[in-house]
C-alpha cells in the first residue's frame, strides 16, 4: 500500500468578503430543518440520533456545532496558515488543503475543512459541479 493525495475545498464568490459569507451561512443555520443536518450528525456530531424527532435541546446543540464549524473555517482562512493555499477560478477564490496522507490528516486544517464538507448544501452554496454533476449554480459563501 502507498500513500494517497487528498485534497478538500472551499469555494468563495470574490463578491463577497468572509464576513458577509459568514453572515449568510449563520442565518441560513438558523433557518434549516434538523433533518437536512443527517450527514453532518453521523460524520461531525459522531451520534445516532433519530433526526425526525430532535427535541429542542438536540436541536440547539447541532446548530450550535454548525456555527461552530463555519467560524472555524473562517478563523483558519482569514488565518492564512502555511497548509492552505488558494487560486482565483472563474469567479470564486478556491481555498484547498491537502496532501499526501497513509490513512491520516494531511494537513492541520483538513479535518475542519472536512467538517464543513457536511453541512447542509443550503448552507454552503457549494456548486453541484463539486460533486461531478452537471450545474452552473454558483456560490455565494464558502
Amino acid at each position: 500500500m502507498g500513500a494517497d493525495l487528498i485534497m478538500e475545498a472551499i469555494f468563495v464568490d470574490e463578491r463577497w468578503t468572509f464576513e458577509e459569507a459568514v453572515e449568510q451561512m449563520l442565518e441560513e443555520i438558523d433557518k434549516t430543518h434538523p433533518t437536512d443536518f443527517d450527514t453532518f450528525i453521523e460524520y461531525v456530531m459522531h451520534e445516532e440520533w433519530d433526526i425526525e424527532y430532535l427535541d429542542d435541546k438536540k436541536t440547539k446543540q447541532l446548530k450550535d456545532k454548525a456555527k461552530e464549524v463555519v467560524k472555524k473555517m473562517e478563523e483558519i482562512i482569514t488565518g492564512q496558515p502555511r497548509d492552505l493555499t488558494w487560486i482565483n477560478h472563474k469567479g470564486h477564490v478556491i481555498y484547498l488543503t491537502g496532501g499526501m496522507s497513509w490513512g491520516d490528516s494531511p494537513t492541520d486544517s483538513f479535518c475542519d475543512f472536512e467538517n464543513y464538507y457536511y453541512l447542509p448544501r443550503n448552507i454552503t452554496k457549494i456548486p453541484e459541479t463539486y460533486y461531478g454533476q452537471s450545474s452552473q449554480d454558483l456560490i455565494y459563501g464558502f
